[in-house]
């Protein structure tokens, strides 16, 4: 009954909206698929393989970011020139087995050259890393197509687009927006606010950061139930003496009933 009823009219029509503001919505609709397939990435690595933190993040990011862009325009930009946006596969529900199948296509298509299309190769390319990349193609292409499908059915878009001038540029940008608001302003005060969580989601730069910045800031009289909480992977245990490096200092941190009762801080010697 859901998709019969939001079968509007909108959607007696092939194409729904101009060729830009489709453009625009599918490139915002592979972007929100693409963050939802980084956490499909790494909470199971956290929650589910009880990692210390995220492996490989950094080149996962890049590369995803940029194969993705890659599949989209080799593979979605034609779904949403071409394709009748009155088929069945722009139905909400079953948008998201459309999505997943052509996701994991998606991957295959774009990535398969590298193995030659060896069958071997491309099972190896499915299954890799216990399913974990196959697990995100499948969430990104099924809730890019789905966001894809509920907002060219939604009257609202329409109405948005007829009162804010270039609204397919607006939306082009969002993501942008997002990954620099994200970098440089909610990160950095993850970092400061949050160290255990910095230290377990980001990149090998980040926990570098974070451990220098805990590091550098112990001082005698604190708690070691502080500084776990902190870098709750470091201050494990109950500990007598902790030696370790940062990247500019080396630390011996002495404790004795709980609290820090030594800190030795020696800048390690440069060839």
């Amino acid at each position: 009954m859901g998709d019969q009823h939001g079968n509007t009219n909108l959607m007696t029509e092939k194409f729904p909206f101009p060729f830009v503001l489709r453009l625009a919505i599918s490139f915002g609709s592979m972007f929100m698929g693409w963050c939802c397939a980084m956490l499909t990435y790494t909470l199971p690595q956290i929650y589910i393989w009880h990692q210390q933190y995220v492996t490989d993040l950094e080149a996962t990011v890049y590369r995803t970011a940029l194969y993705g862009f890659i599949a989209w325009i080799v593979m979605g930009v034609p779904v949403i020139s071409l394709l009748d946006h009155r088929l069945w596969c722009f139905r909400p529900r079953l948008s998201l087995l459309v999505g997943a199948i052509w996701g994991v296509l998606a991957y295959v298509v774009v990535m398969g050259h590298m193995g030659l299309w060896s069958p071997s190769w491309l099972g190896a390319l499915l299954i890799s890393s216990s399913g974990l990349f196959l697990s995100m193609v499948v969430v990104w292409g099924a809730l890019a197509m789905f966001l894809y499908t509920l907002t060219v059915r939604s009257g609202q878009i329409q109405r948005i687009s007829q009162r804010i001038r270039g609204l397919p540029m607006l939306i082009f940008c969002v993501p942008a927006v997002a990954v620099v608001l994200f970098s440089f302003v909610i990160w950095p005060a993850i970092e400061r606010l949050f160290p255990a969580i910095a230290y377990a989601y980001g990149t090998a730069s980040a926990r570098n950061r974070v451990r220098e910045r805990v590091l550098s800031s112990v001082k005698v009289g604190d708690r070691l139930e502080e500084l776990r909480a902190q870098l709750p992977h470091m201050f494990r245990g109950e500990m007598t003496a902790l030696s370790t490096s940062g990247s500019d200092f080396d630390y011996t941190i002495f404790f004795e009933a709980g609290k820090v009762v030594s800190v030795q801080k020696r800048a390690k010697s440069r060839p």
